[in-house]
């Protein structure tokens, strides 16, 4: 199993982020109000900002979390619980990257429109019908907590594609996955019971490894050793 990537990598990022920053105002200072300028500077500040958002993705789950105790909300009414909480800060670096790709979408077509370049104007539409929906869902995702709930009865999922309270009777296995490289949490249901939604990638991955459930580590706001013995704890005491 290969560790969760360190550090290096969105260090790197977030520098080369920083750089792409600094130089787009800078182009934009030290210009002449020209079109090229303003739109080169934007760019390079533009991807900066993309750059830096992603830098916050690639950083590995954070190892000195711990979980909390605290009640839930299970099918209208407030059950406490063991809770395991996912990095929100991941969820604000997917909305920034999406948002400041859709607002430079907009950005081009206004820009073409105004300037009469009528094809930079298609690519900001282009831009824009593609960005769109992404960036209202992540943003969207802002809106609620997400984590996993460990209750005496159920393991209670609160993720941005699953949202299911399965009773600890219909979980059949519980395992650490490599997945890609990275490390993720697969939670496999009796036969007989109805998986949580799927998405495309989802239904590839059961078919690979016959999981239901698919938590990447990363995600966590908390070692994945401390959640995976929990978790298989919650299960034992279901079953005896």
């Amino acid at each position: 199993m290969r560790r969760p990537a360190g550090y290096v990598t969105p260090v790197f990022c977030a520098l080369c982020g920083a750089v792409f920053v600094a130089a787009g105002v800078a182009i934009v200072i030290a210009g002449n109000d020209l079109p090229g300028d303003l739109g080169g500077g934007g760019i390079a500040a533009a991807l900066g900002v993309l750059t830096l958002a992603g830098a916050w993705l690639l950083l590995p789950g954070n190892p000195n979390g711990k979980p909390e105790r605290r009640p839930v909300e299970v099918d209208g009414g407030s059950v406490r619980a063991l809770v395991f909480p996912f990095v929100r800060g991941r969820f604000v670096a997917a909305a920034v990257c999406m948002v400041t790709l859709l607002a430079g979408s907009v950005a081009y077509v206004a820009v073409g429109v105004a300037g009469g370049m009528w094809g930079v104007a298609a690519m900001g539409v282009a831009g824009a019908l593609l960005f769109g929906l992404p960036a209202r869902t992540t943003v969207r995702r802002l809106r609620r907590a997400h984590y996993l709930a460990l209750t005496p009865g159920l393991l209670c999922v609160e993720a941005p594609a699953n949202r299911m309270n399965v009773p600890w009777t219909d979980v059949e296995t519980i395992r650490l996955l490599d997945i890609d490289g990275q490390p993720f949490i697969g939670v496999t249901l009796r036969a007989g019971v109805d998986g949580p939604p799927r998405g495309r990638r989802v239904r590839r991955l059961n078919r690979v490894f016959g999981a239901h459930l698919f938590v990447e580590v990363r995600m966590l706001a908390c070692p994945p050793d401390v959640l995976l013995d929990e978790l298989d704890e919650h299960m034992r005491a279901a079953r005896r």
